[in-house]
């Protein structure tokens, strides 16, 4: 077989041939020392969903607990409630949750429909509710004021 490069003996062939011929640049050398990129963490609420990133926490301990309480006041947690008033209550947990923050579409406080078809549009939002309402802790959800 035969070789798949050849190399011509002087340049006076090479101009004959009419091959051209270019030298490769050698890759630069490796750096010996380490790089210090900064990496930014991001967090979801669900990491199979982009849609679920978190903005970071504007609130304290003692301003989580107030809200909390006060949701689950309204909302208290039960575990022998139907599918369908459990829906109900999801609907009105995202609206309850939505009333305090300024960032947040006013429409989805304002109106049960719009509401409900976030909660139809991502169904990872229904099981993020249900499960921050099982542990009485909001806090995910109010991260996810910017998405709202």
């Amino acid at each position: 077989m035969p070789p798949i490069v050849s190399t011509l003996k002087n340049e006076e062939e090479q101009r004959d041939s009419g091959i051209q011929m270019t030298s490769v640049p050698e890759p630069p050398p490796a750096l010996s020392s380490p790089t210090t990129q900064e990496t930014t963490s991001v967090e979801y609420a669900n990491p199979s969903y982009p849609e679920s990133k978190l903005v970071p926490d504007t609130h304290s301990v003692e301003e989580h607990r107030k809200l909390d309480d006060e949701a689950v006041r309204v909302f208290p947690w039960r575990q022998d409630v139907d599918d369908d008033f459990r829906d109900t209550i999801r609907i009105g947990l995202l609206q309850l949750l939505g009333q305090d923050y300024d960032r947040l579409n006013h429409y989805m406080v304002e109106s049960y429909e719009y509401a409900r078809s976030l909660l139809h549009r991502y169904p990872w939002l229904s099981s993020l509710i249900e499960q921050c309402w099982r542990e009485r802790s909001f806090q995910t959800i109010r991260r996810l004021r910017e998405f709202l």
